[in-house]
């Protein structure tokens, strides 16, 4: 193909028709141009192709990170659930100090010092930010894991542990029972008179 093109150009220029040949080397500047404007867009095409199945992939990826997260913040919810009664038996004041039955700790000994922590699986959305996309639905992504991440749920949790260690301390250092109540479930056969 070249070789027939390089055999027009030569035969023009021995005849001596510049006028020809000028046409002709605008023609071949214009294809050539148009192959490069092709060969872009075909480019762009694959480089569109190649990251929306990046993008899918990722999206598969955030799916099994939320069906996780989703799977310990219920975890997490159905500890704390568990831990409603007692409370709102401690807001109430309603709790039986007396000892009348054999349960005198009714989940309160460990109802402040041990508090689930959420890690959240970041893997996919850490993905998705590096990739850059500026879709709908990746921002909104992204908005909602730095949402429970930086504002809701680890922040919360953060200040629930942070006060527990307080609480701990505060006892340890104060009150002589306190290792014994982390350490059972207080019965009136098992405990100290200290610690009742």
């Amino acid at each position: 193909m070249i070789k027939f093109f390089r055999k027009i150009r030569q035969n023009l220029l021995m005849e001596n028709k510049r006028a020809k040949y000028l046409k002709y080397a605008l023609g071949e500047i214009i294809l050539v141009v148009i192959g490069i404007l092709i060969a872009l867009q075909i480019n762009n095409w694959n480089q569109v192709r190649i990251q929306n199945n990046e993008l899918l992939k990722i999206h598969e990826r955030i799916i099994l990170d939320l069906e996780n997260d989703i799977q310990e913040l219920s975890s997490n919810l159905m500890f704390w659930k568990e831990k409603e009664p007692i409370f709102k038996k401690v807001i109430n004041d309603s709790i039986n100090r007396t000892l009348n039955a054999d349960l005198l700790d009714e989940g309160l000994s460990r109802l402040l010092f041990s508090s689930p922590q959420t890690n959240l699986n970041k893997t996919g959305v850490l993905q998705l930010k590096t990739l850059n996309v500026k879709d709908e639905l990746s921002l909104r992504i992204i908005e909602v894991y730095d949402y429970m991440e930086n504002i809701y749920i680890i922040p919360i949790e953060k200040r629930i542990s942070d006060k527990s260690t307080e609480l701990v301390s505060i006892f340890q250092d104060n009150y002589t029972w306190f290792p014994e109540w982390m350490r059972k479930t207080i019965m009136k056969d098992n405990s100290s008179k200290e610690l009742q």
